[in-house]
């Protein structure tokens, strides 16, 4: 019983967490296009912040953490299925 409370928990924390980074990465997103279509000045202390960011990535052209990941994905896609 309480492993399923714990389970079904734990998917509400990836599930909710996966819906605020969706969140930001639309924001982000919007930004850089208002940036690219000339509606906002170029901020290069956001900009350096992105770079930061995608330099914190994983290199995905590594055979091994691919699979690794593939896993992990497996999973919380089956987590946040089952909500």
């Amino acid at each position: 019983m309480y492993r399923k409370l714990s389970s079904g928990v734990s998917c509400l924390l990836v599930s909710q967490a996966l819906k605020g980074l969706a969140s930001r990465l639309k924001e982000i997103q919007a930004y850089l296009v208002a940036v690219i279509d000339g509606k906002l000045p170029v901020n290069h202390d956001i900009l350096e912040l992105l770079q930061d960011i995608f330099n914190l990535l994983p290199n995905m052209s590594v055979e091994s953490l691919s699979k690794s990941l593939a896993g992990v994905c497996l999973c919380v896609c089956v987590c946040v299925r089952a909500r």
